[in-house]
């Protein structure tokens, strides 16, 4: 099984509101992410170099599955070091905060502690409060709000020999004029998470998750379902390179695999529905694994095609190209298909016909079954399916491996050769006809 890549942080330190322009050239969601990182012990280090007053850090929890459990704040204020954790406390202390100071957040099971420069300053048990059933999960991973969070300048994962300097990147959309679109890192099955966080002026809105799990694949869209449940329409398959396609508009999120549409989710009548009524103009990804990703241009990439009479292929979505090849070459019909990928990889594309194949080295049998289309099949009788490669040569399959029906070839009765020209050893040939 091939395994997704786990998250890789290639990090910057300027803030930088990133759009584009719908050329079709794919970028990483690293890029474009909230910095989620592996913790151990819920225990998140982080630094700052004297934050001006009005500052803060802001600090996300979330549990193994990647779901948010909750958020932790440093605000630098006149009056002192001010603190916030998410349903349980808001104070002050009297703290100094000028300088570069090392901070500590742990969030165990029972207590949140704060450390500054290794020494606690705030011991928090909640246990005795109203957010304990909201603390008492075990902490598998942080990551630091790309927009709230303005005073941290590096943290410490667990996984990392040094420090990472935070990123603060977004991607400006408006997904009601443009599909935004990823190209899949990882396979069906293996866990794996894609989250999008949805920002109006800086105002979150919510976020919409995929997640590859074992049984199917399923969504969820915040604010309007409180978990996730299947697609209404699972994909035939799902794996590196499929190409999800998602637009949003003040009532309905829909939602393209490969092409096919496998879910419209109307939340228009719902009471979710003043929260995503405003298209959102900001957003950020929140993943375990990096996919591609760009806003859906009008055209399918040139596509450059070997063996080919034209060479280069270009095409508008929705439309159909017939790509005449050279001789000894299969000519191949290709789509631009309505999320501007093409239908086929190049490889696909002029493939080399079949002619021969060897059945039997040892006993020297060669046949020839006459030209034959790329991943045809044919079933020689007694022997196994074979289907014709893209290098013109033929290999031994089942028949799952077969594009449309298998052929069944059966032994003319004339023997054709005993002998191939310039051979020094005998070989049998025989003519199989359908």
């Amino acid at each position: 099984m091939m395994l997704c890549i786990l998250v890789t942080m290639q990090l910057a330190t300027a803030l930088a509101m990133l759009t584009l322009s719908g050329g079709g050239s794919w970028s990483t969601t690293s890029e474009i992410k909230y910095q989620v990182f592996p913790v151990a012990d819920g225990t998140v280090t982080f630094k700052t170099s004297s934050p001006t007053v009005g500052m803060r850090s802001d600090v996300r929890f979330y549990d193994s599955t990647l779901s948010y459990t909750g958020a932790f704040a440093l605000k630098f204020e006149n009056s002192g070091l001010g603190y916030w954790l998410d349903d349980c406390v808001s104070s002050t202390i009297d703290k100094d905060y000028s300088g570069e100071i090392f901070w500590q957040v742990i969030s165990g099971t029972t207590t949140f502690t704060l450390k500054r420069d290794g020494i606690v300053i705030l011991d928090y048990n909640y246990t005795t409060g109203s957010c304990e059933d909201k603390w008492n999960q075990k902490t598998y991973y942080a990551a630091f709000h790309p927009v709230y969070d303005t005073a941290t300048s590096a943290y410490h994962a667990v996984d990392a020999d040094d420090w990472i300097t935070k990123q603060v990147d977004s991607l400006q959309v408006d997904l009601s004029a443009t599909a935004l679109q990823l190209r899949s890192n990882c396979i069906e099955g293996s866990g794996e998470v894609v989250k999008m966080r949805f920002f109006q002026s800086h105002s979150y809105i919510g976020y919409i998750r995929i997640d590859y799990s074992s049984i199917a694949i399923t969504y969820r869209v915040s604010n309007c379902m409180s978990h996730s449940v299947e697609l209404p329409t699972q994909p035939d398959s799902v794996g590196v390179g499929t190409v999800w396609t998602l637009s949003l508009n003040s009532t309905t999120f829909t939602l393209w695999c490969d092409a096919v549409t496998v879910l419209e989710y109307d939340y228009g009548g719902l009471g979710c529905a003043d929260d995503w009524a405003t298209p959102p103009d900001e957003m950020y990804f929140s993943t375990t694994t990096d996919s591609d990703y760009r806003l859906q241009p009008d055209i399918c990439d040139d596509l450059k095609v070997p063996n080919s009479l034209d060479g280069t292929y270009s095409a508008g979505k929705d439309t159909m190209v017939e790509v005449k090849c050279k001789a000894g070459y299969i000519n191949t019909t290709i789509t631009c298909r309505k999320d501007s990928v093409w239908s086929k990889n190049v490889t696909d594309v002029c493939p080399k016909g079949c002619f021969m194949v060897d059945l039997d080295p040892n006993n020297k049998t060669t046949v020839m079954a006459g030209s034959t289309a790329y991943r045809a099949c044919i079933q020689l009788e007694p022997y196994t399916p074979y289907t014709c490669q893209g290098n013109g040569t033929w290999t031994s399959s089942s028949k799952s491996s077969c594009i449309g029906e298998v052929k069944t070839m059966k032994l003319h009765i004339m023997l054709l050769s005993h002998t191939f020209e310039h051979s020094h050893t005998n070989r049998h040939t025989y003519m199989y006809t359908g």
